[in-house]
């Protein structure tokens, strides 16, 4: 059974905060989470279970770099993509797990600019 975590970004503070679980949001404080949990400023990033080749574990909104080998002779074969929630597959898409997380889309917004 996976893990159920989360992460979330506070768009007023620019922060991220650690990785934390159901219940330490019920338990303890969670840091970047004063006040509601339900607002514009707050960003929530679920796990998704798995990690990367690095055993890093990828979230949502993780910016993974991988090795495309379906590009055209010549061309660069490094591939980047965001990781998200699909809902008309209902799974998490973008997920390489011959890849690694080299960031995420709020704090690293530059790597997102041309990548799907």
């Amino acid at each position: 059974m996976r893990e159920i975590k989360f992460r979330v970004y506070n768009k007023t503070q620019a922060k991220m905060s650690a990785p934390f679980t159901l219940i330490d949001l019920m338990c303890v404080e969670v840091p970047l989470l004063s006040g509601s949990v339900m607002t514009d400023e707050i960003e929530w990033l679920q796990y998704t279970g798995l990690k990367d080749k690095n055993g890093v574990e990828i979230y949502e909104g993780d910016v993974m770099r991988w090795h495309n080998s379906l590009v055209p002779k010549g061309a660069d074969p490094t591939a980047l993509s965001t990781v998200r929630w699909s809902n008309r597959y209902a799974m998490f898409d973008g997920i390489r797990r011959t890849g690694e997380v080299i960031g995420n889309k709020y704090e690293n917004p530059e790597l997102v600019k041309d990548n799907v």
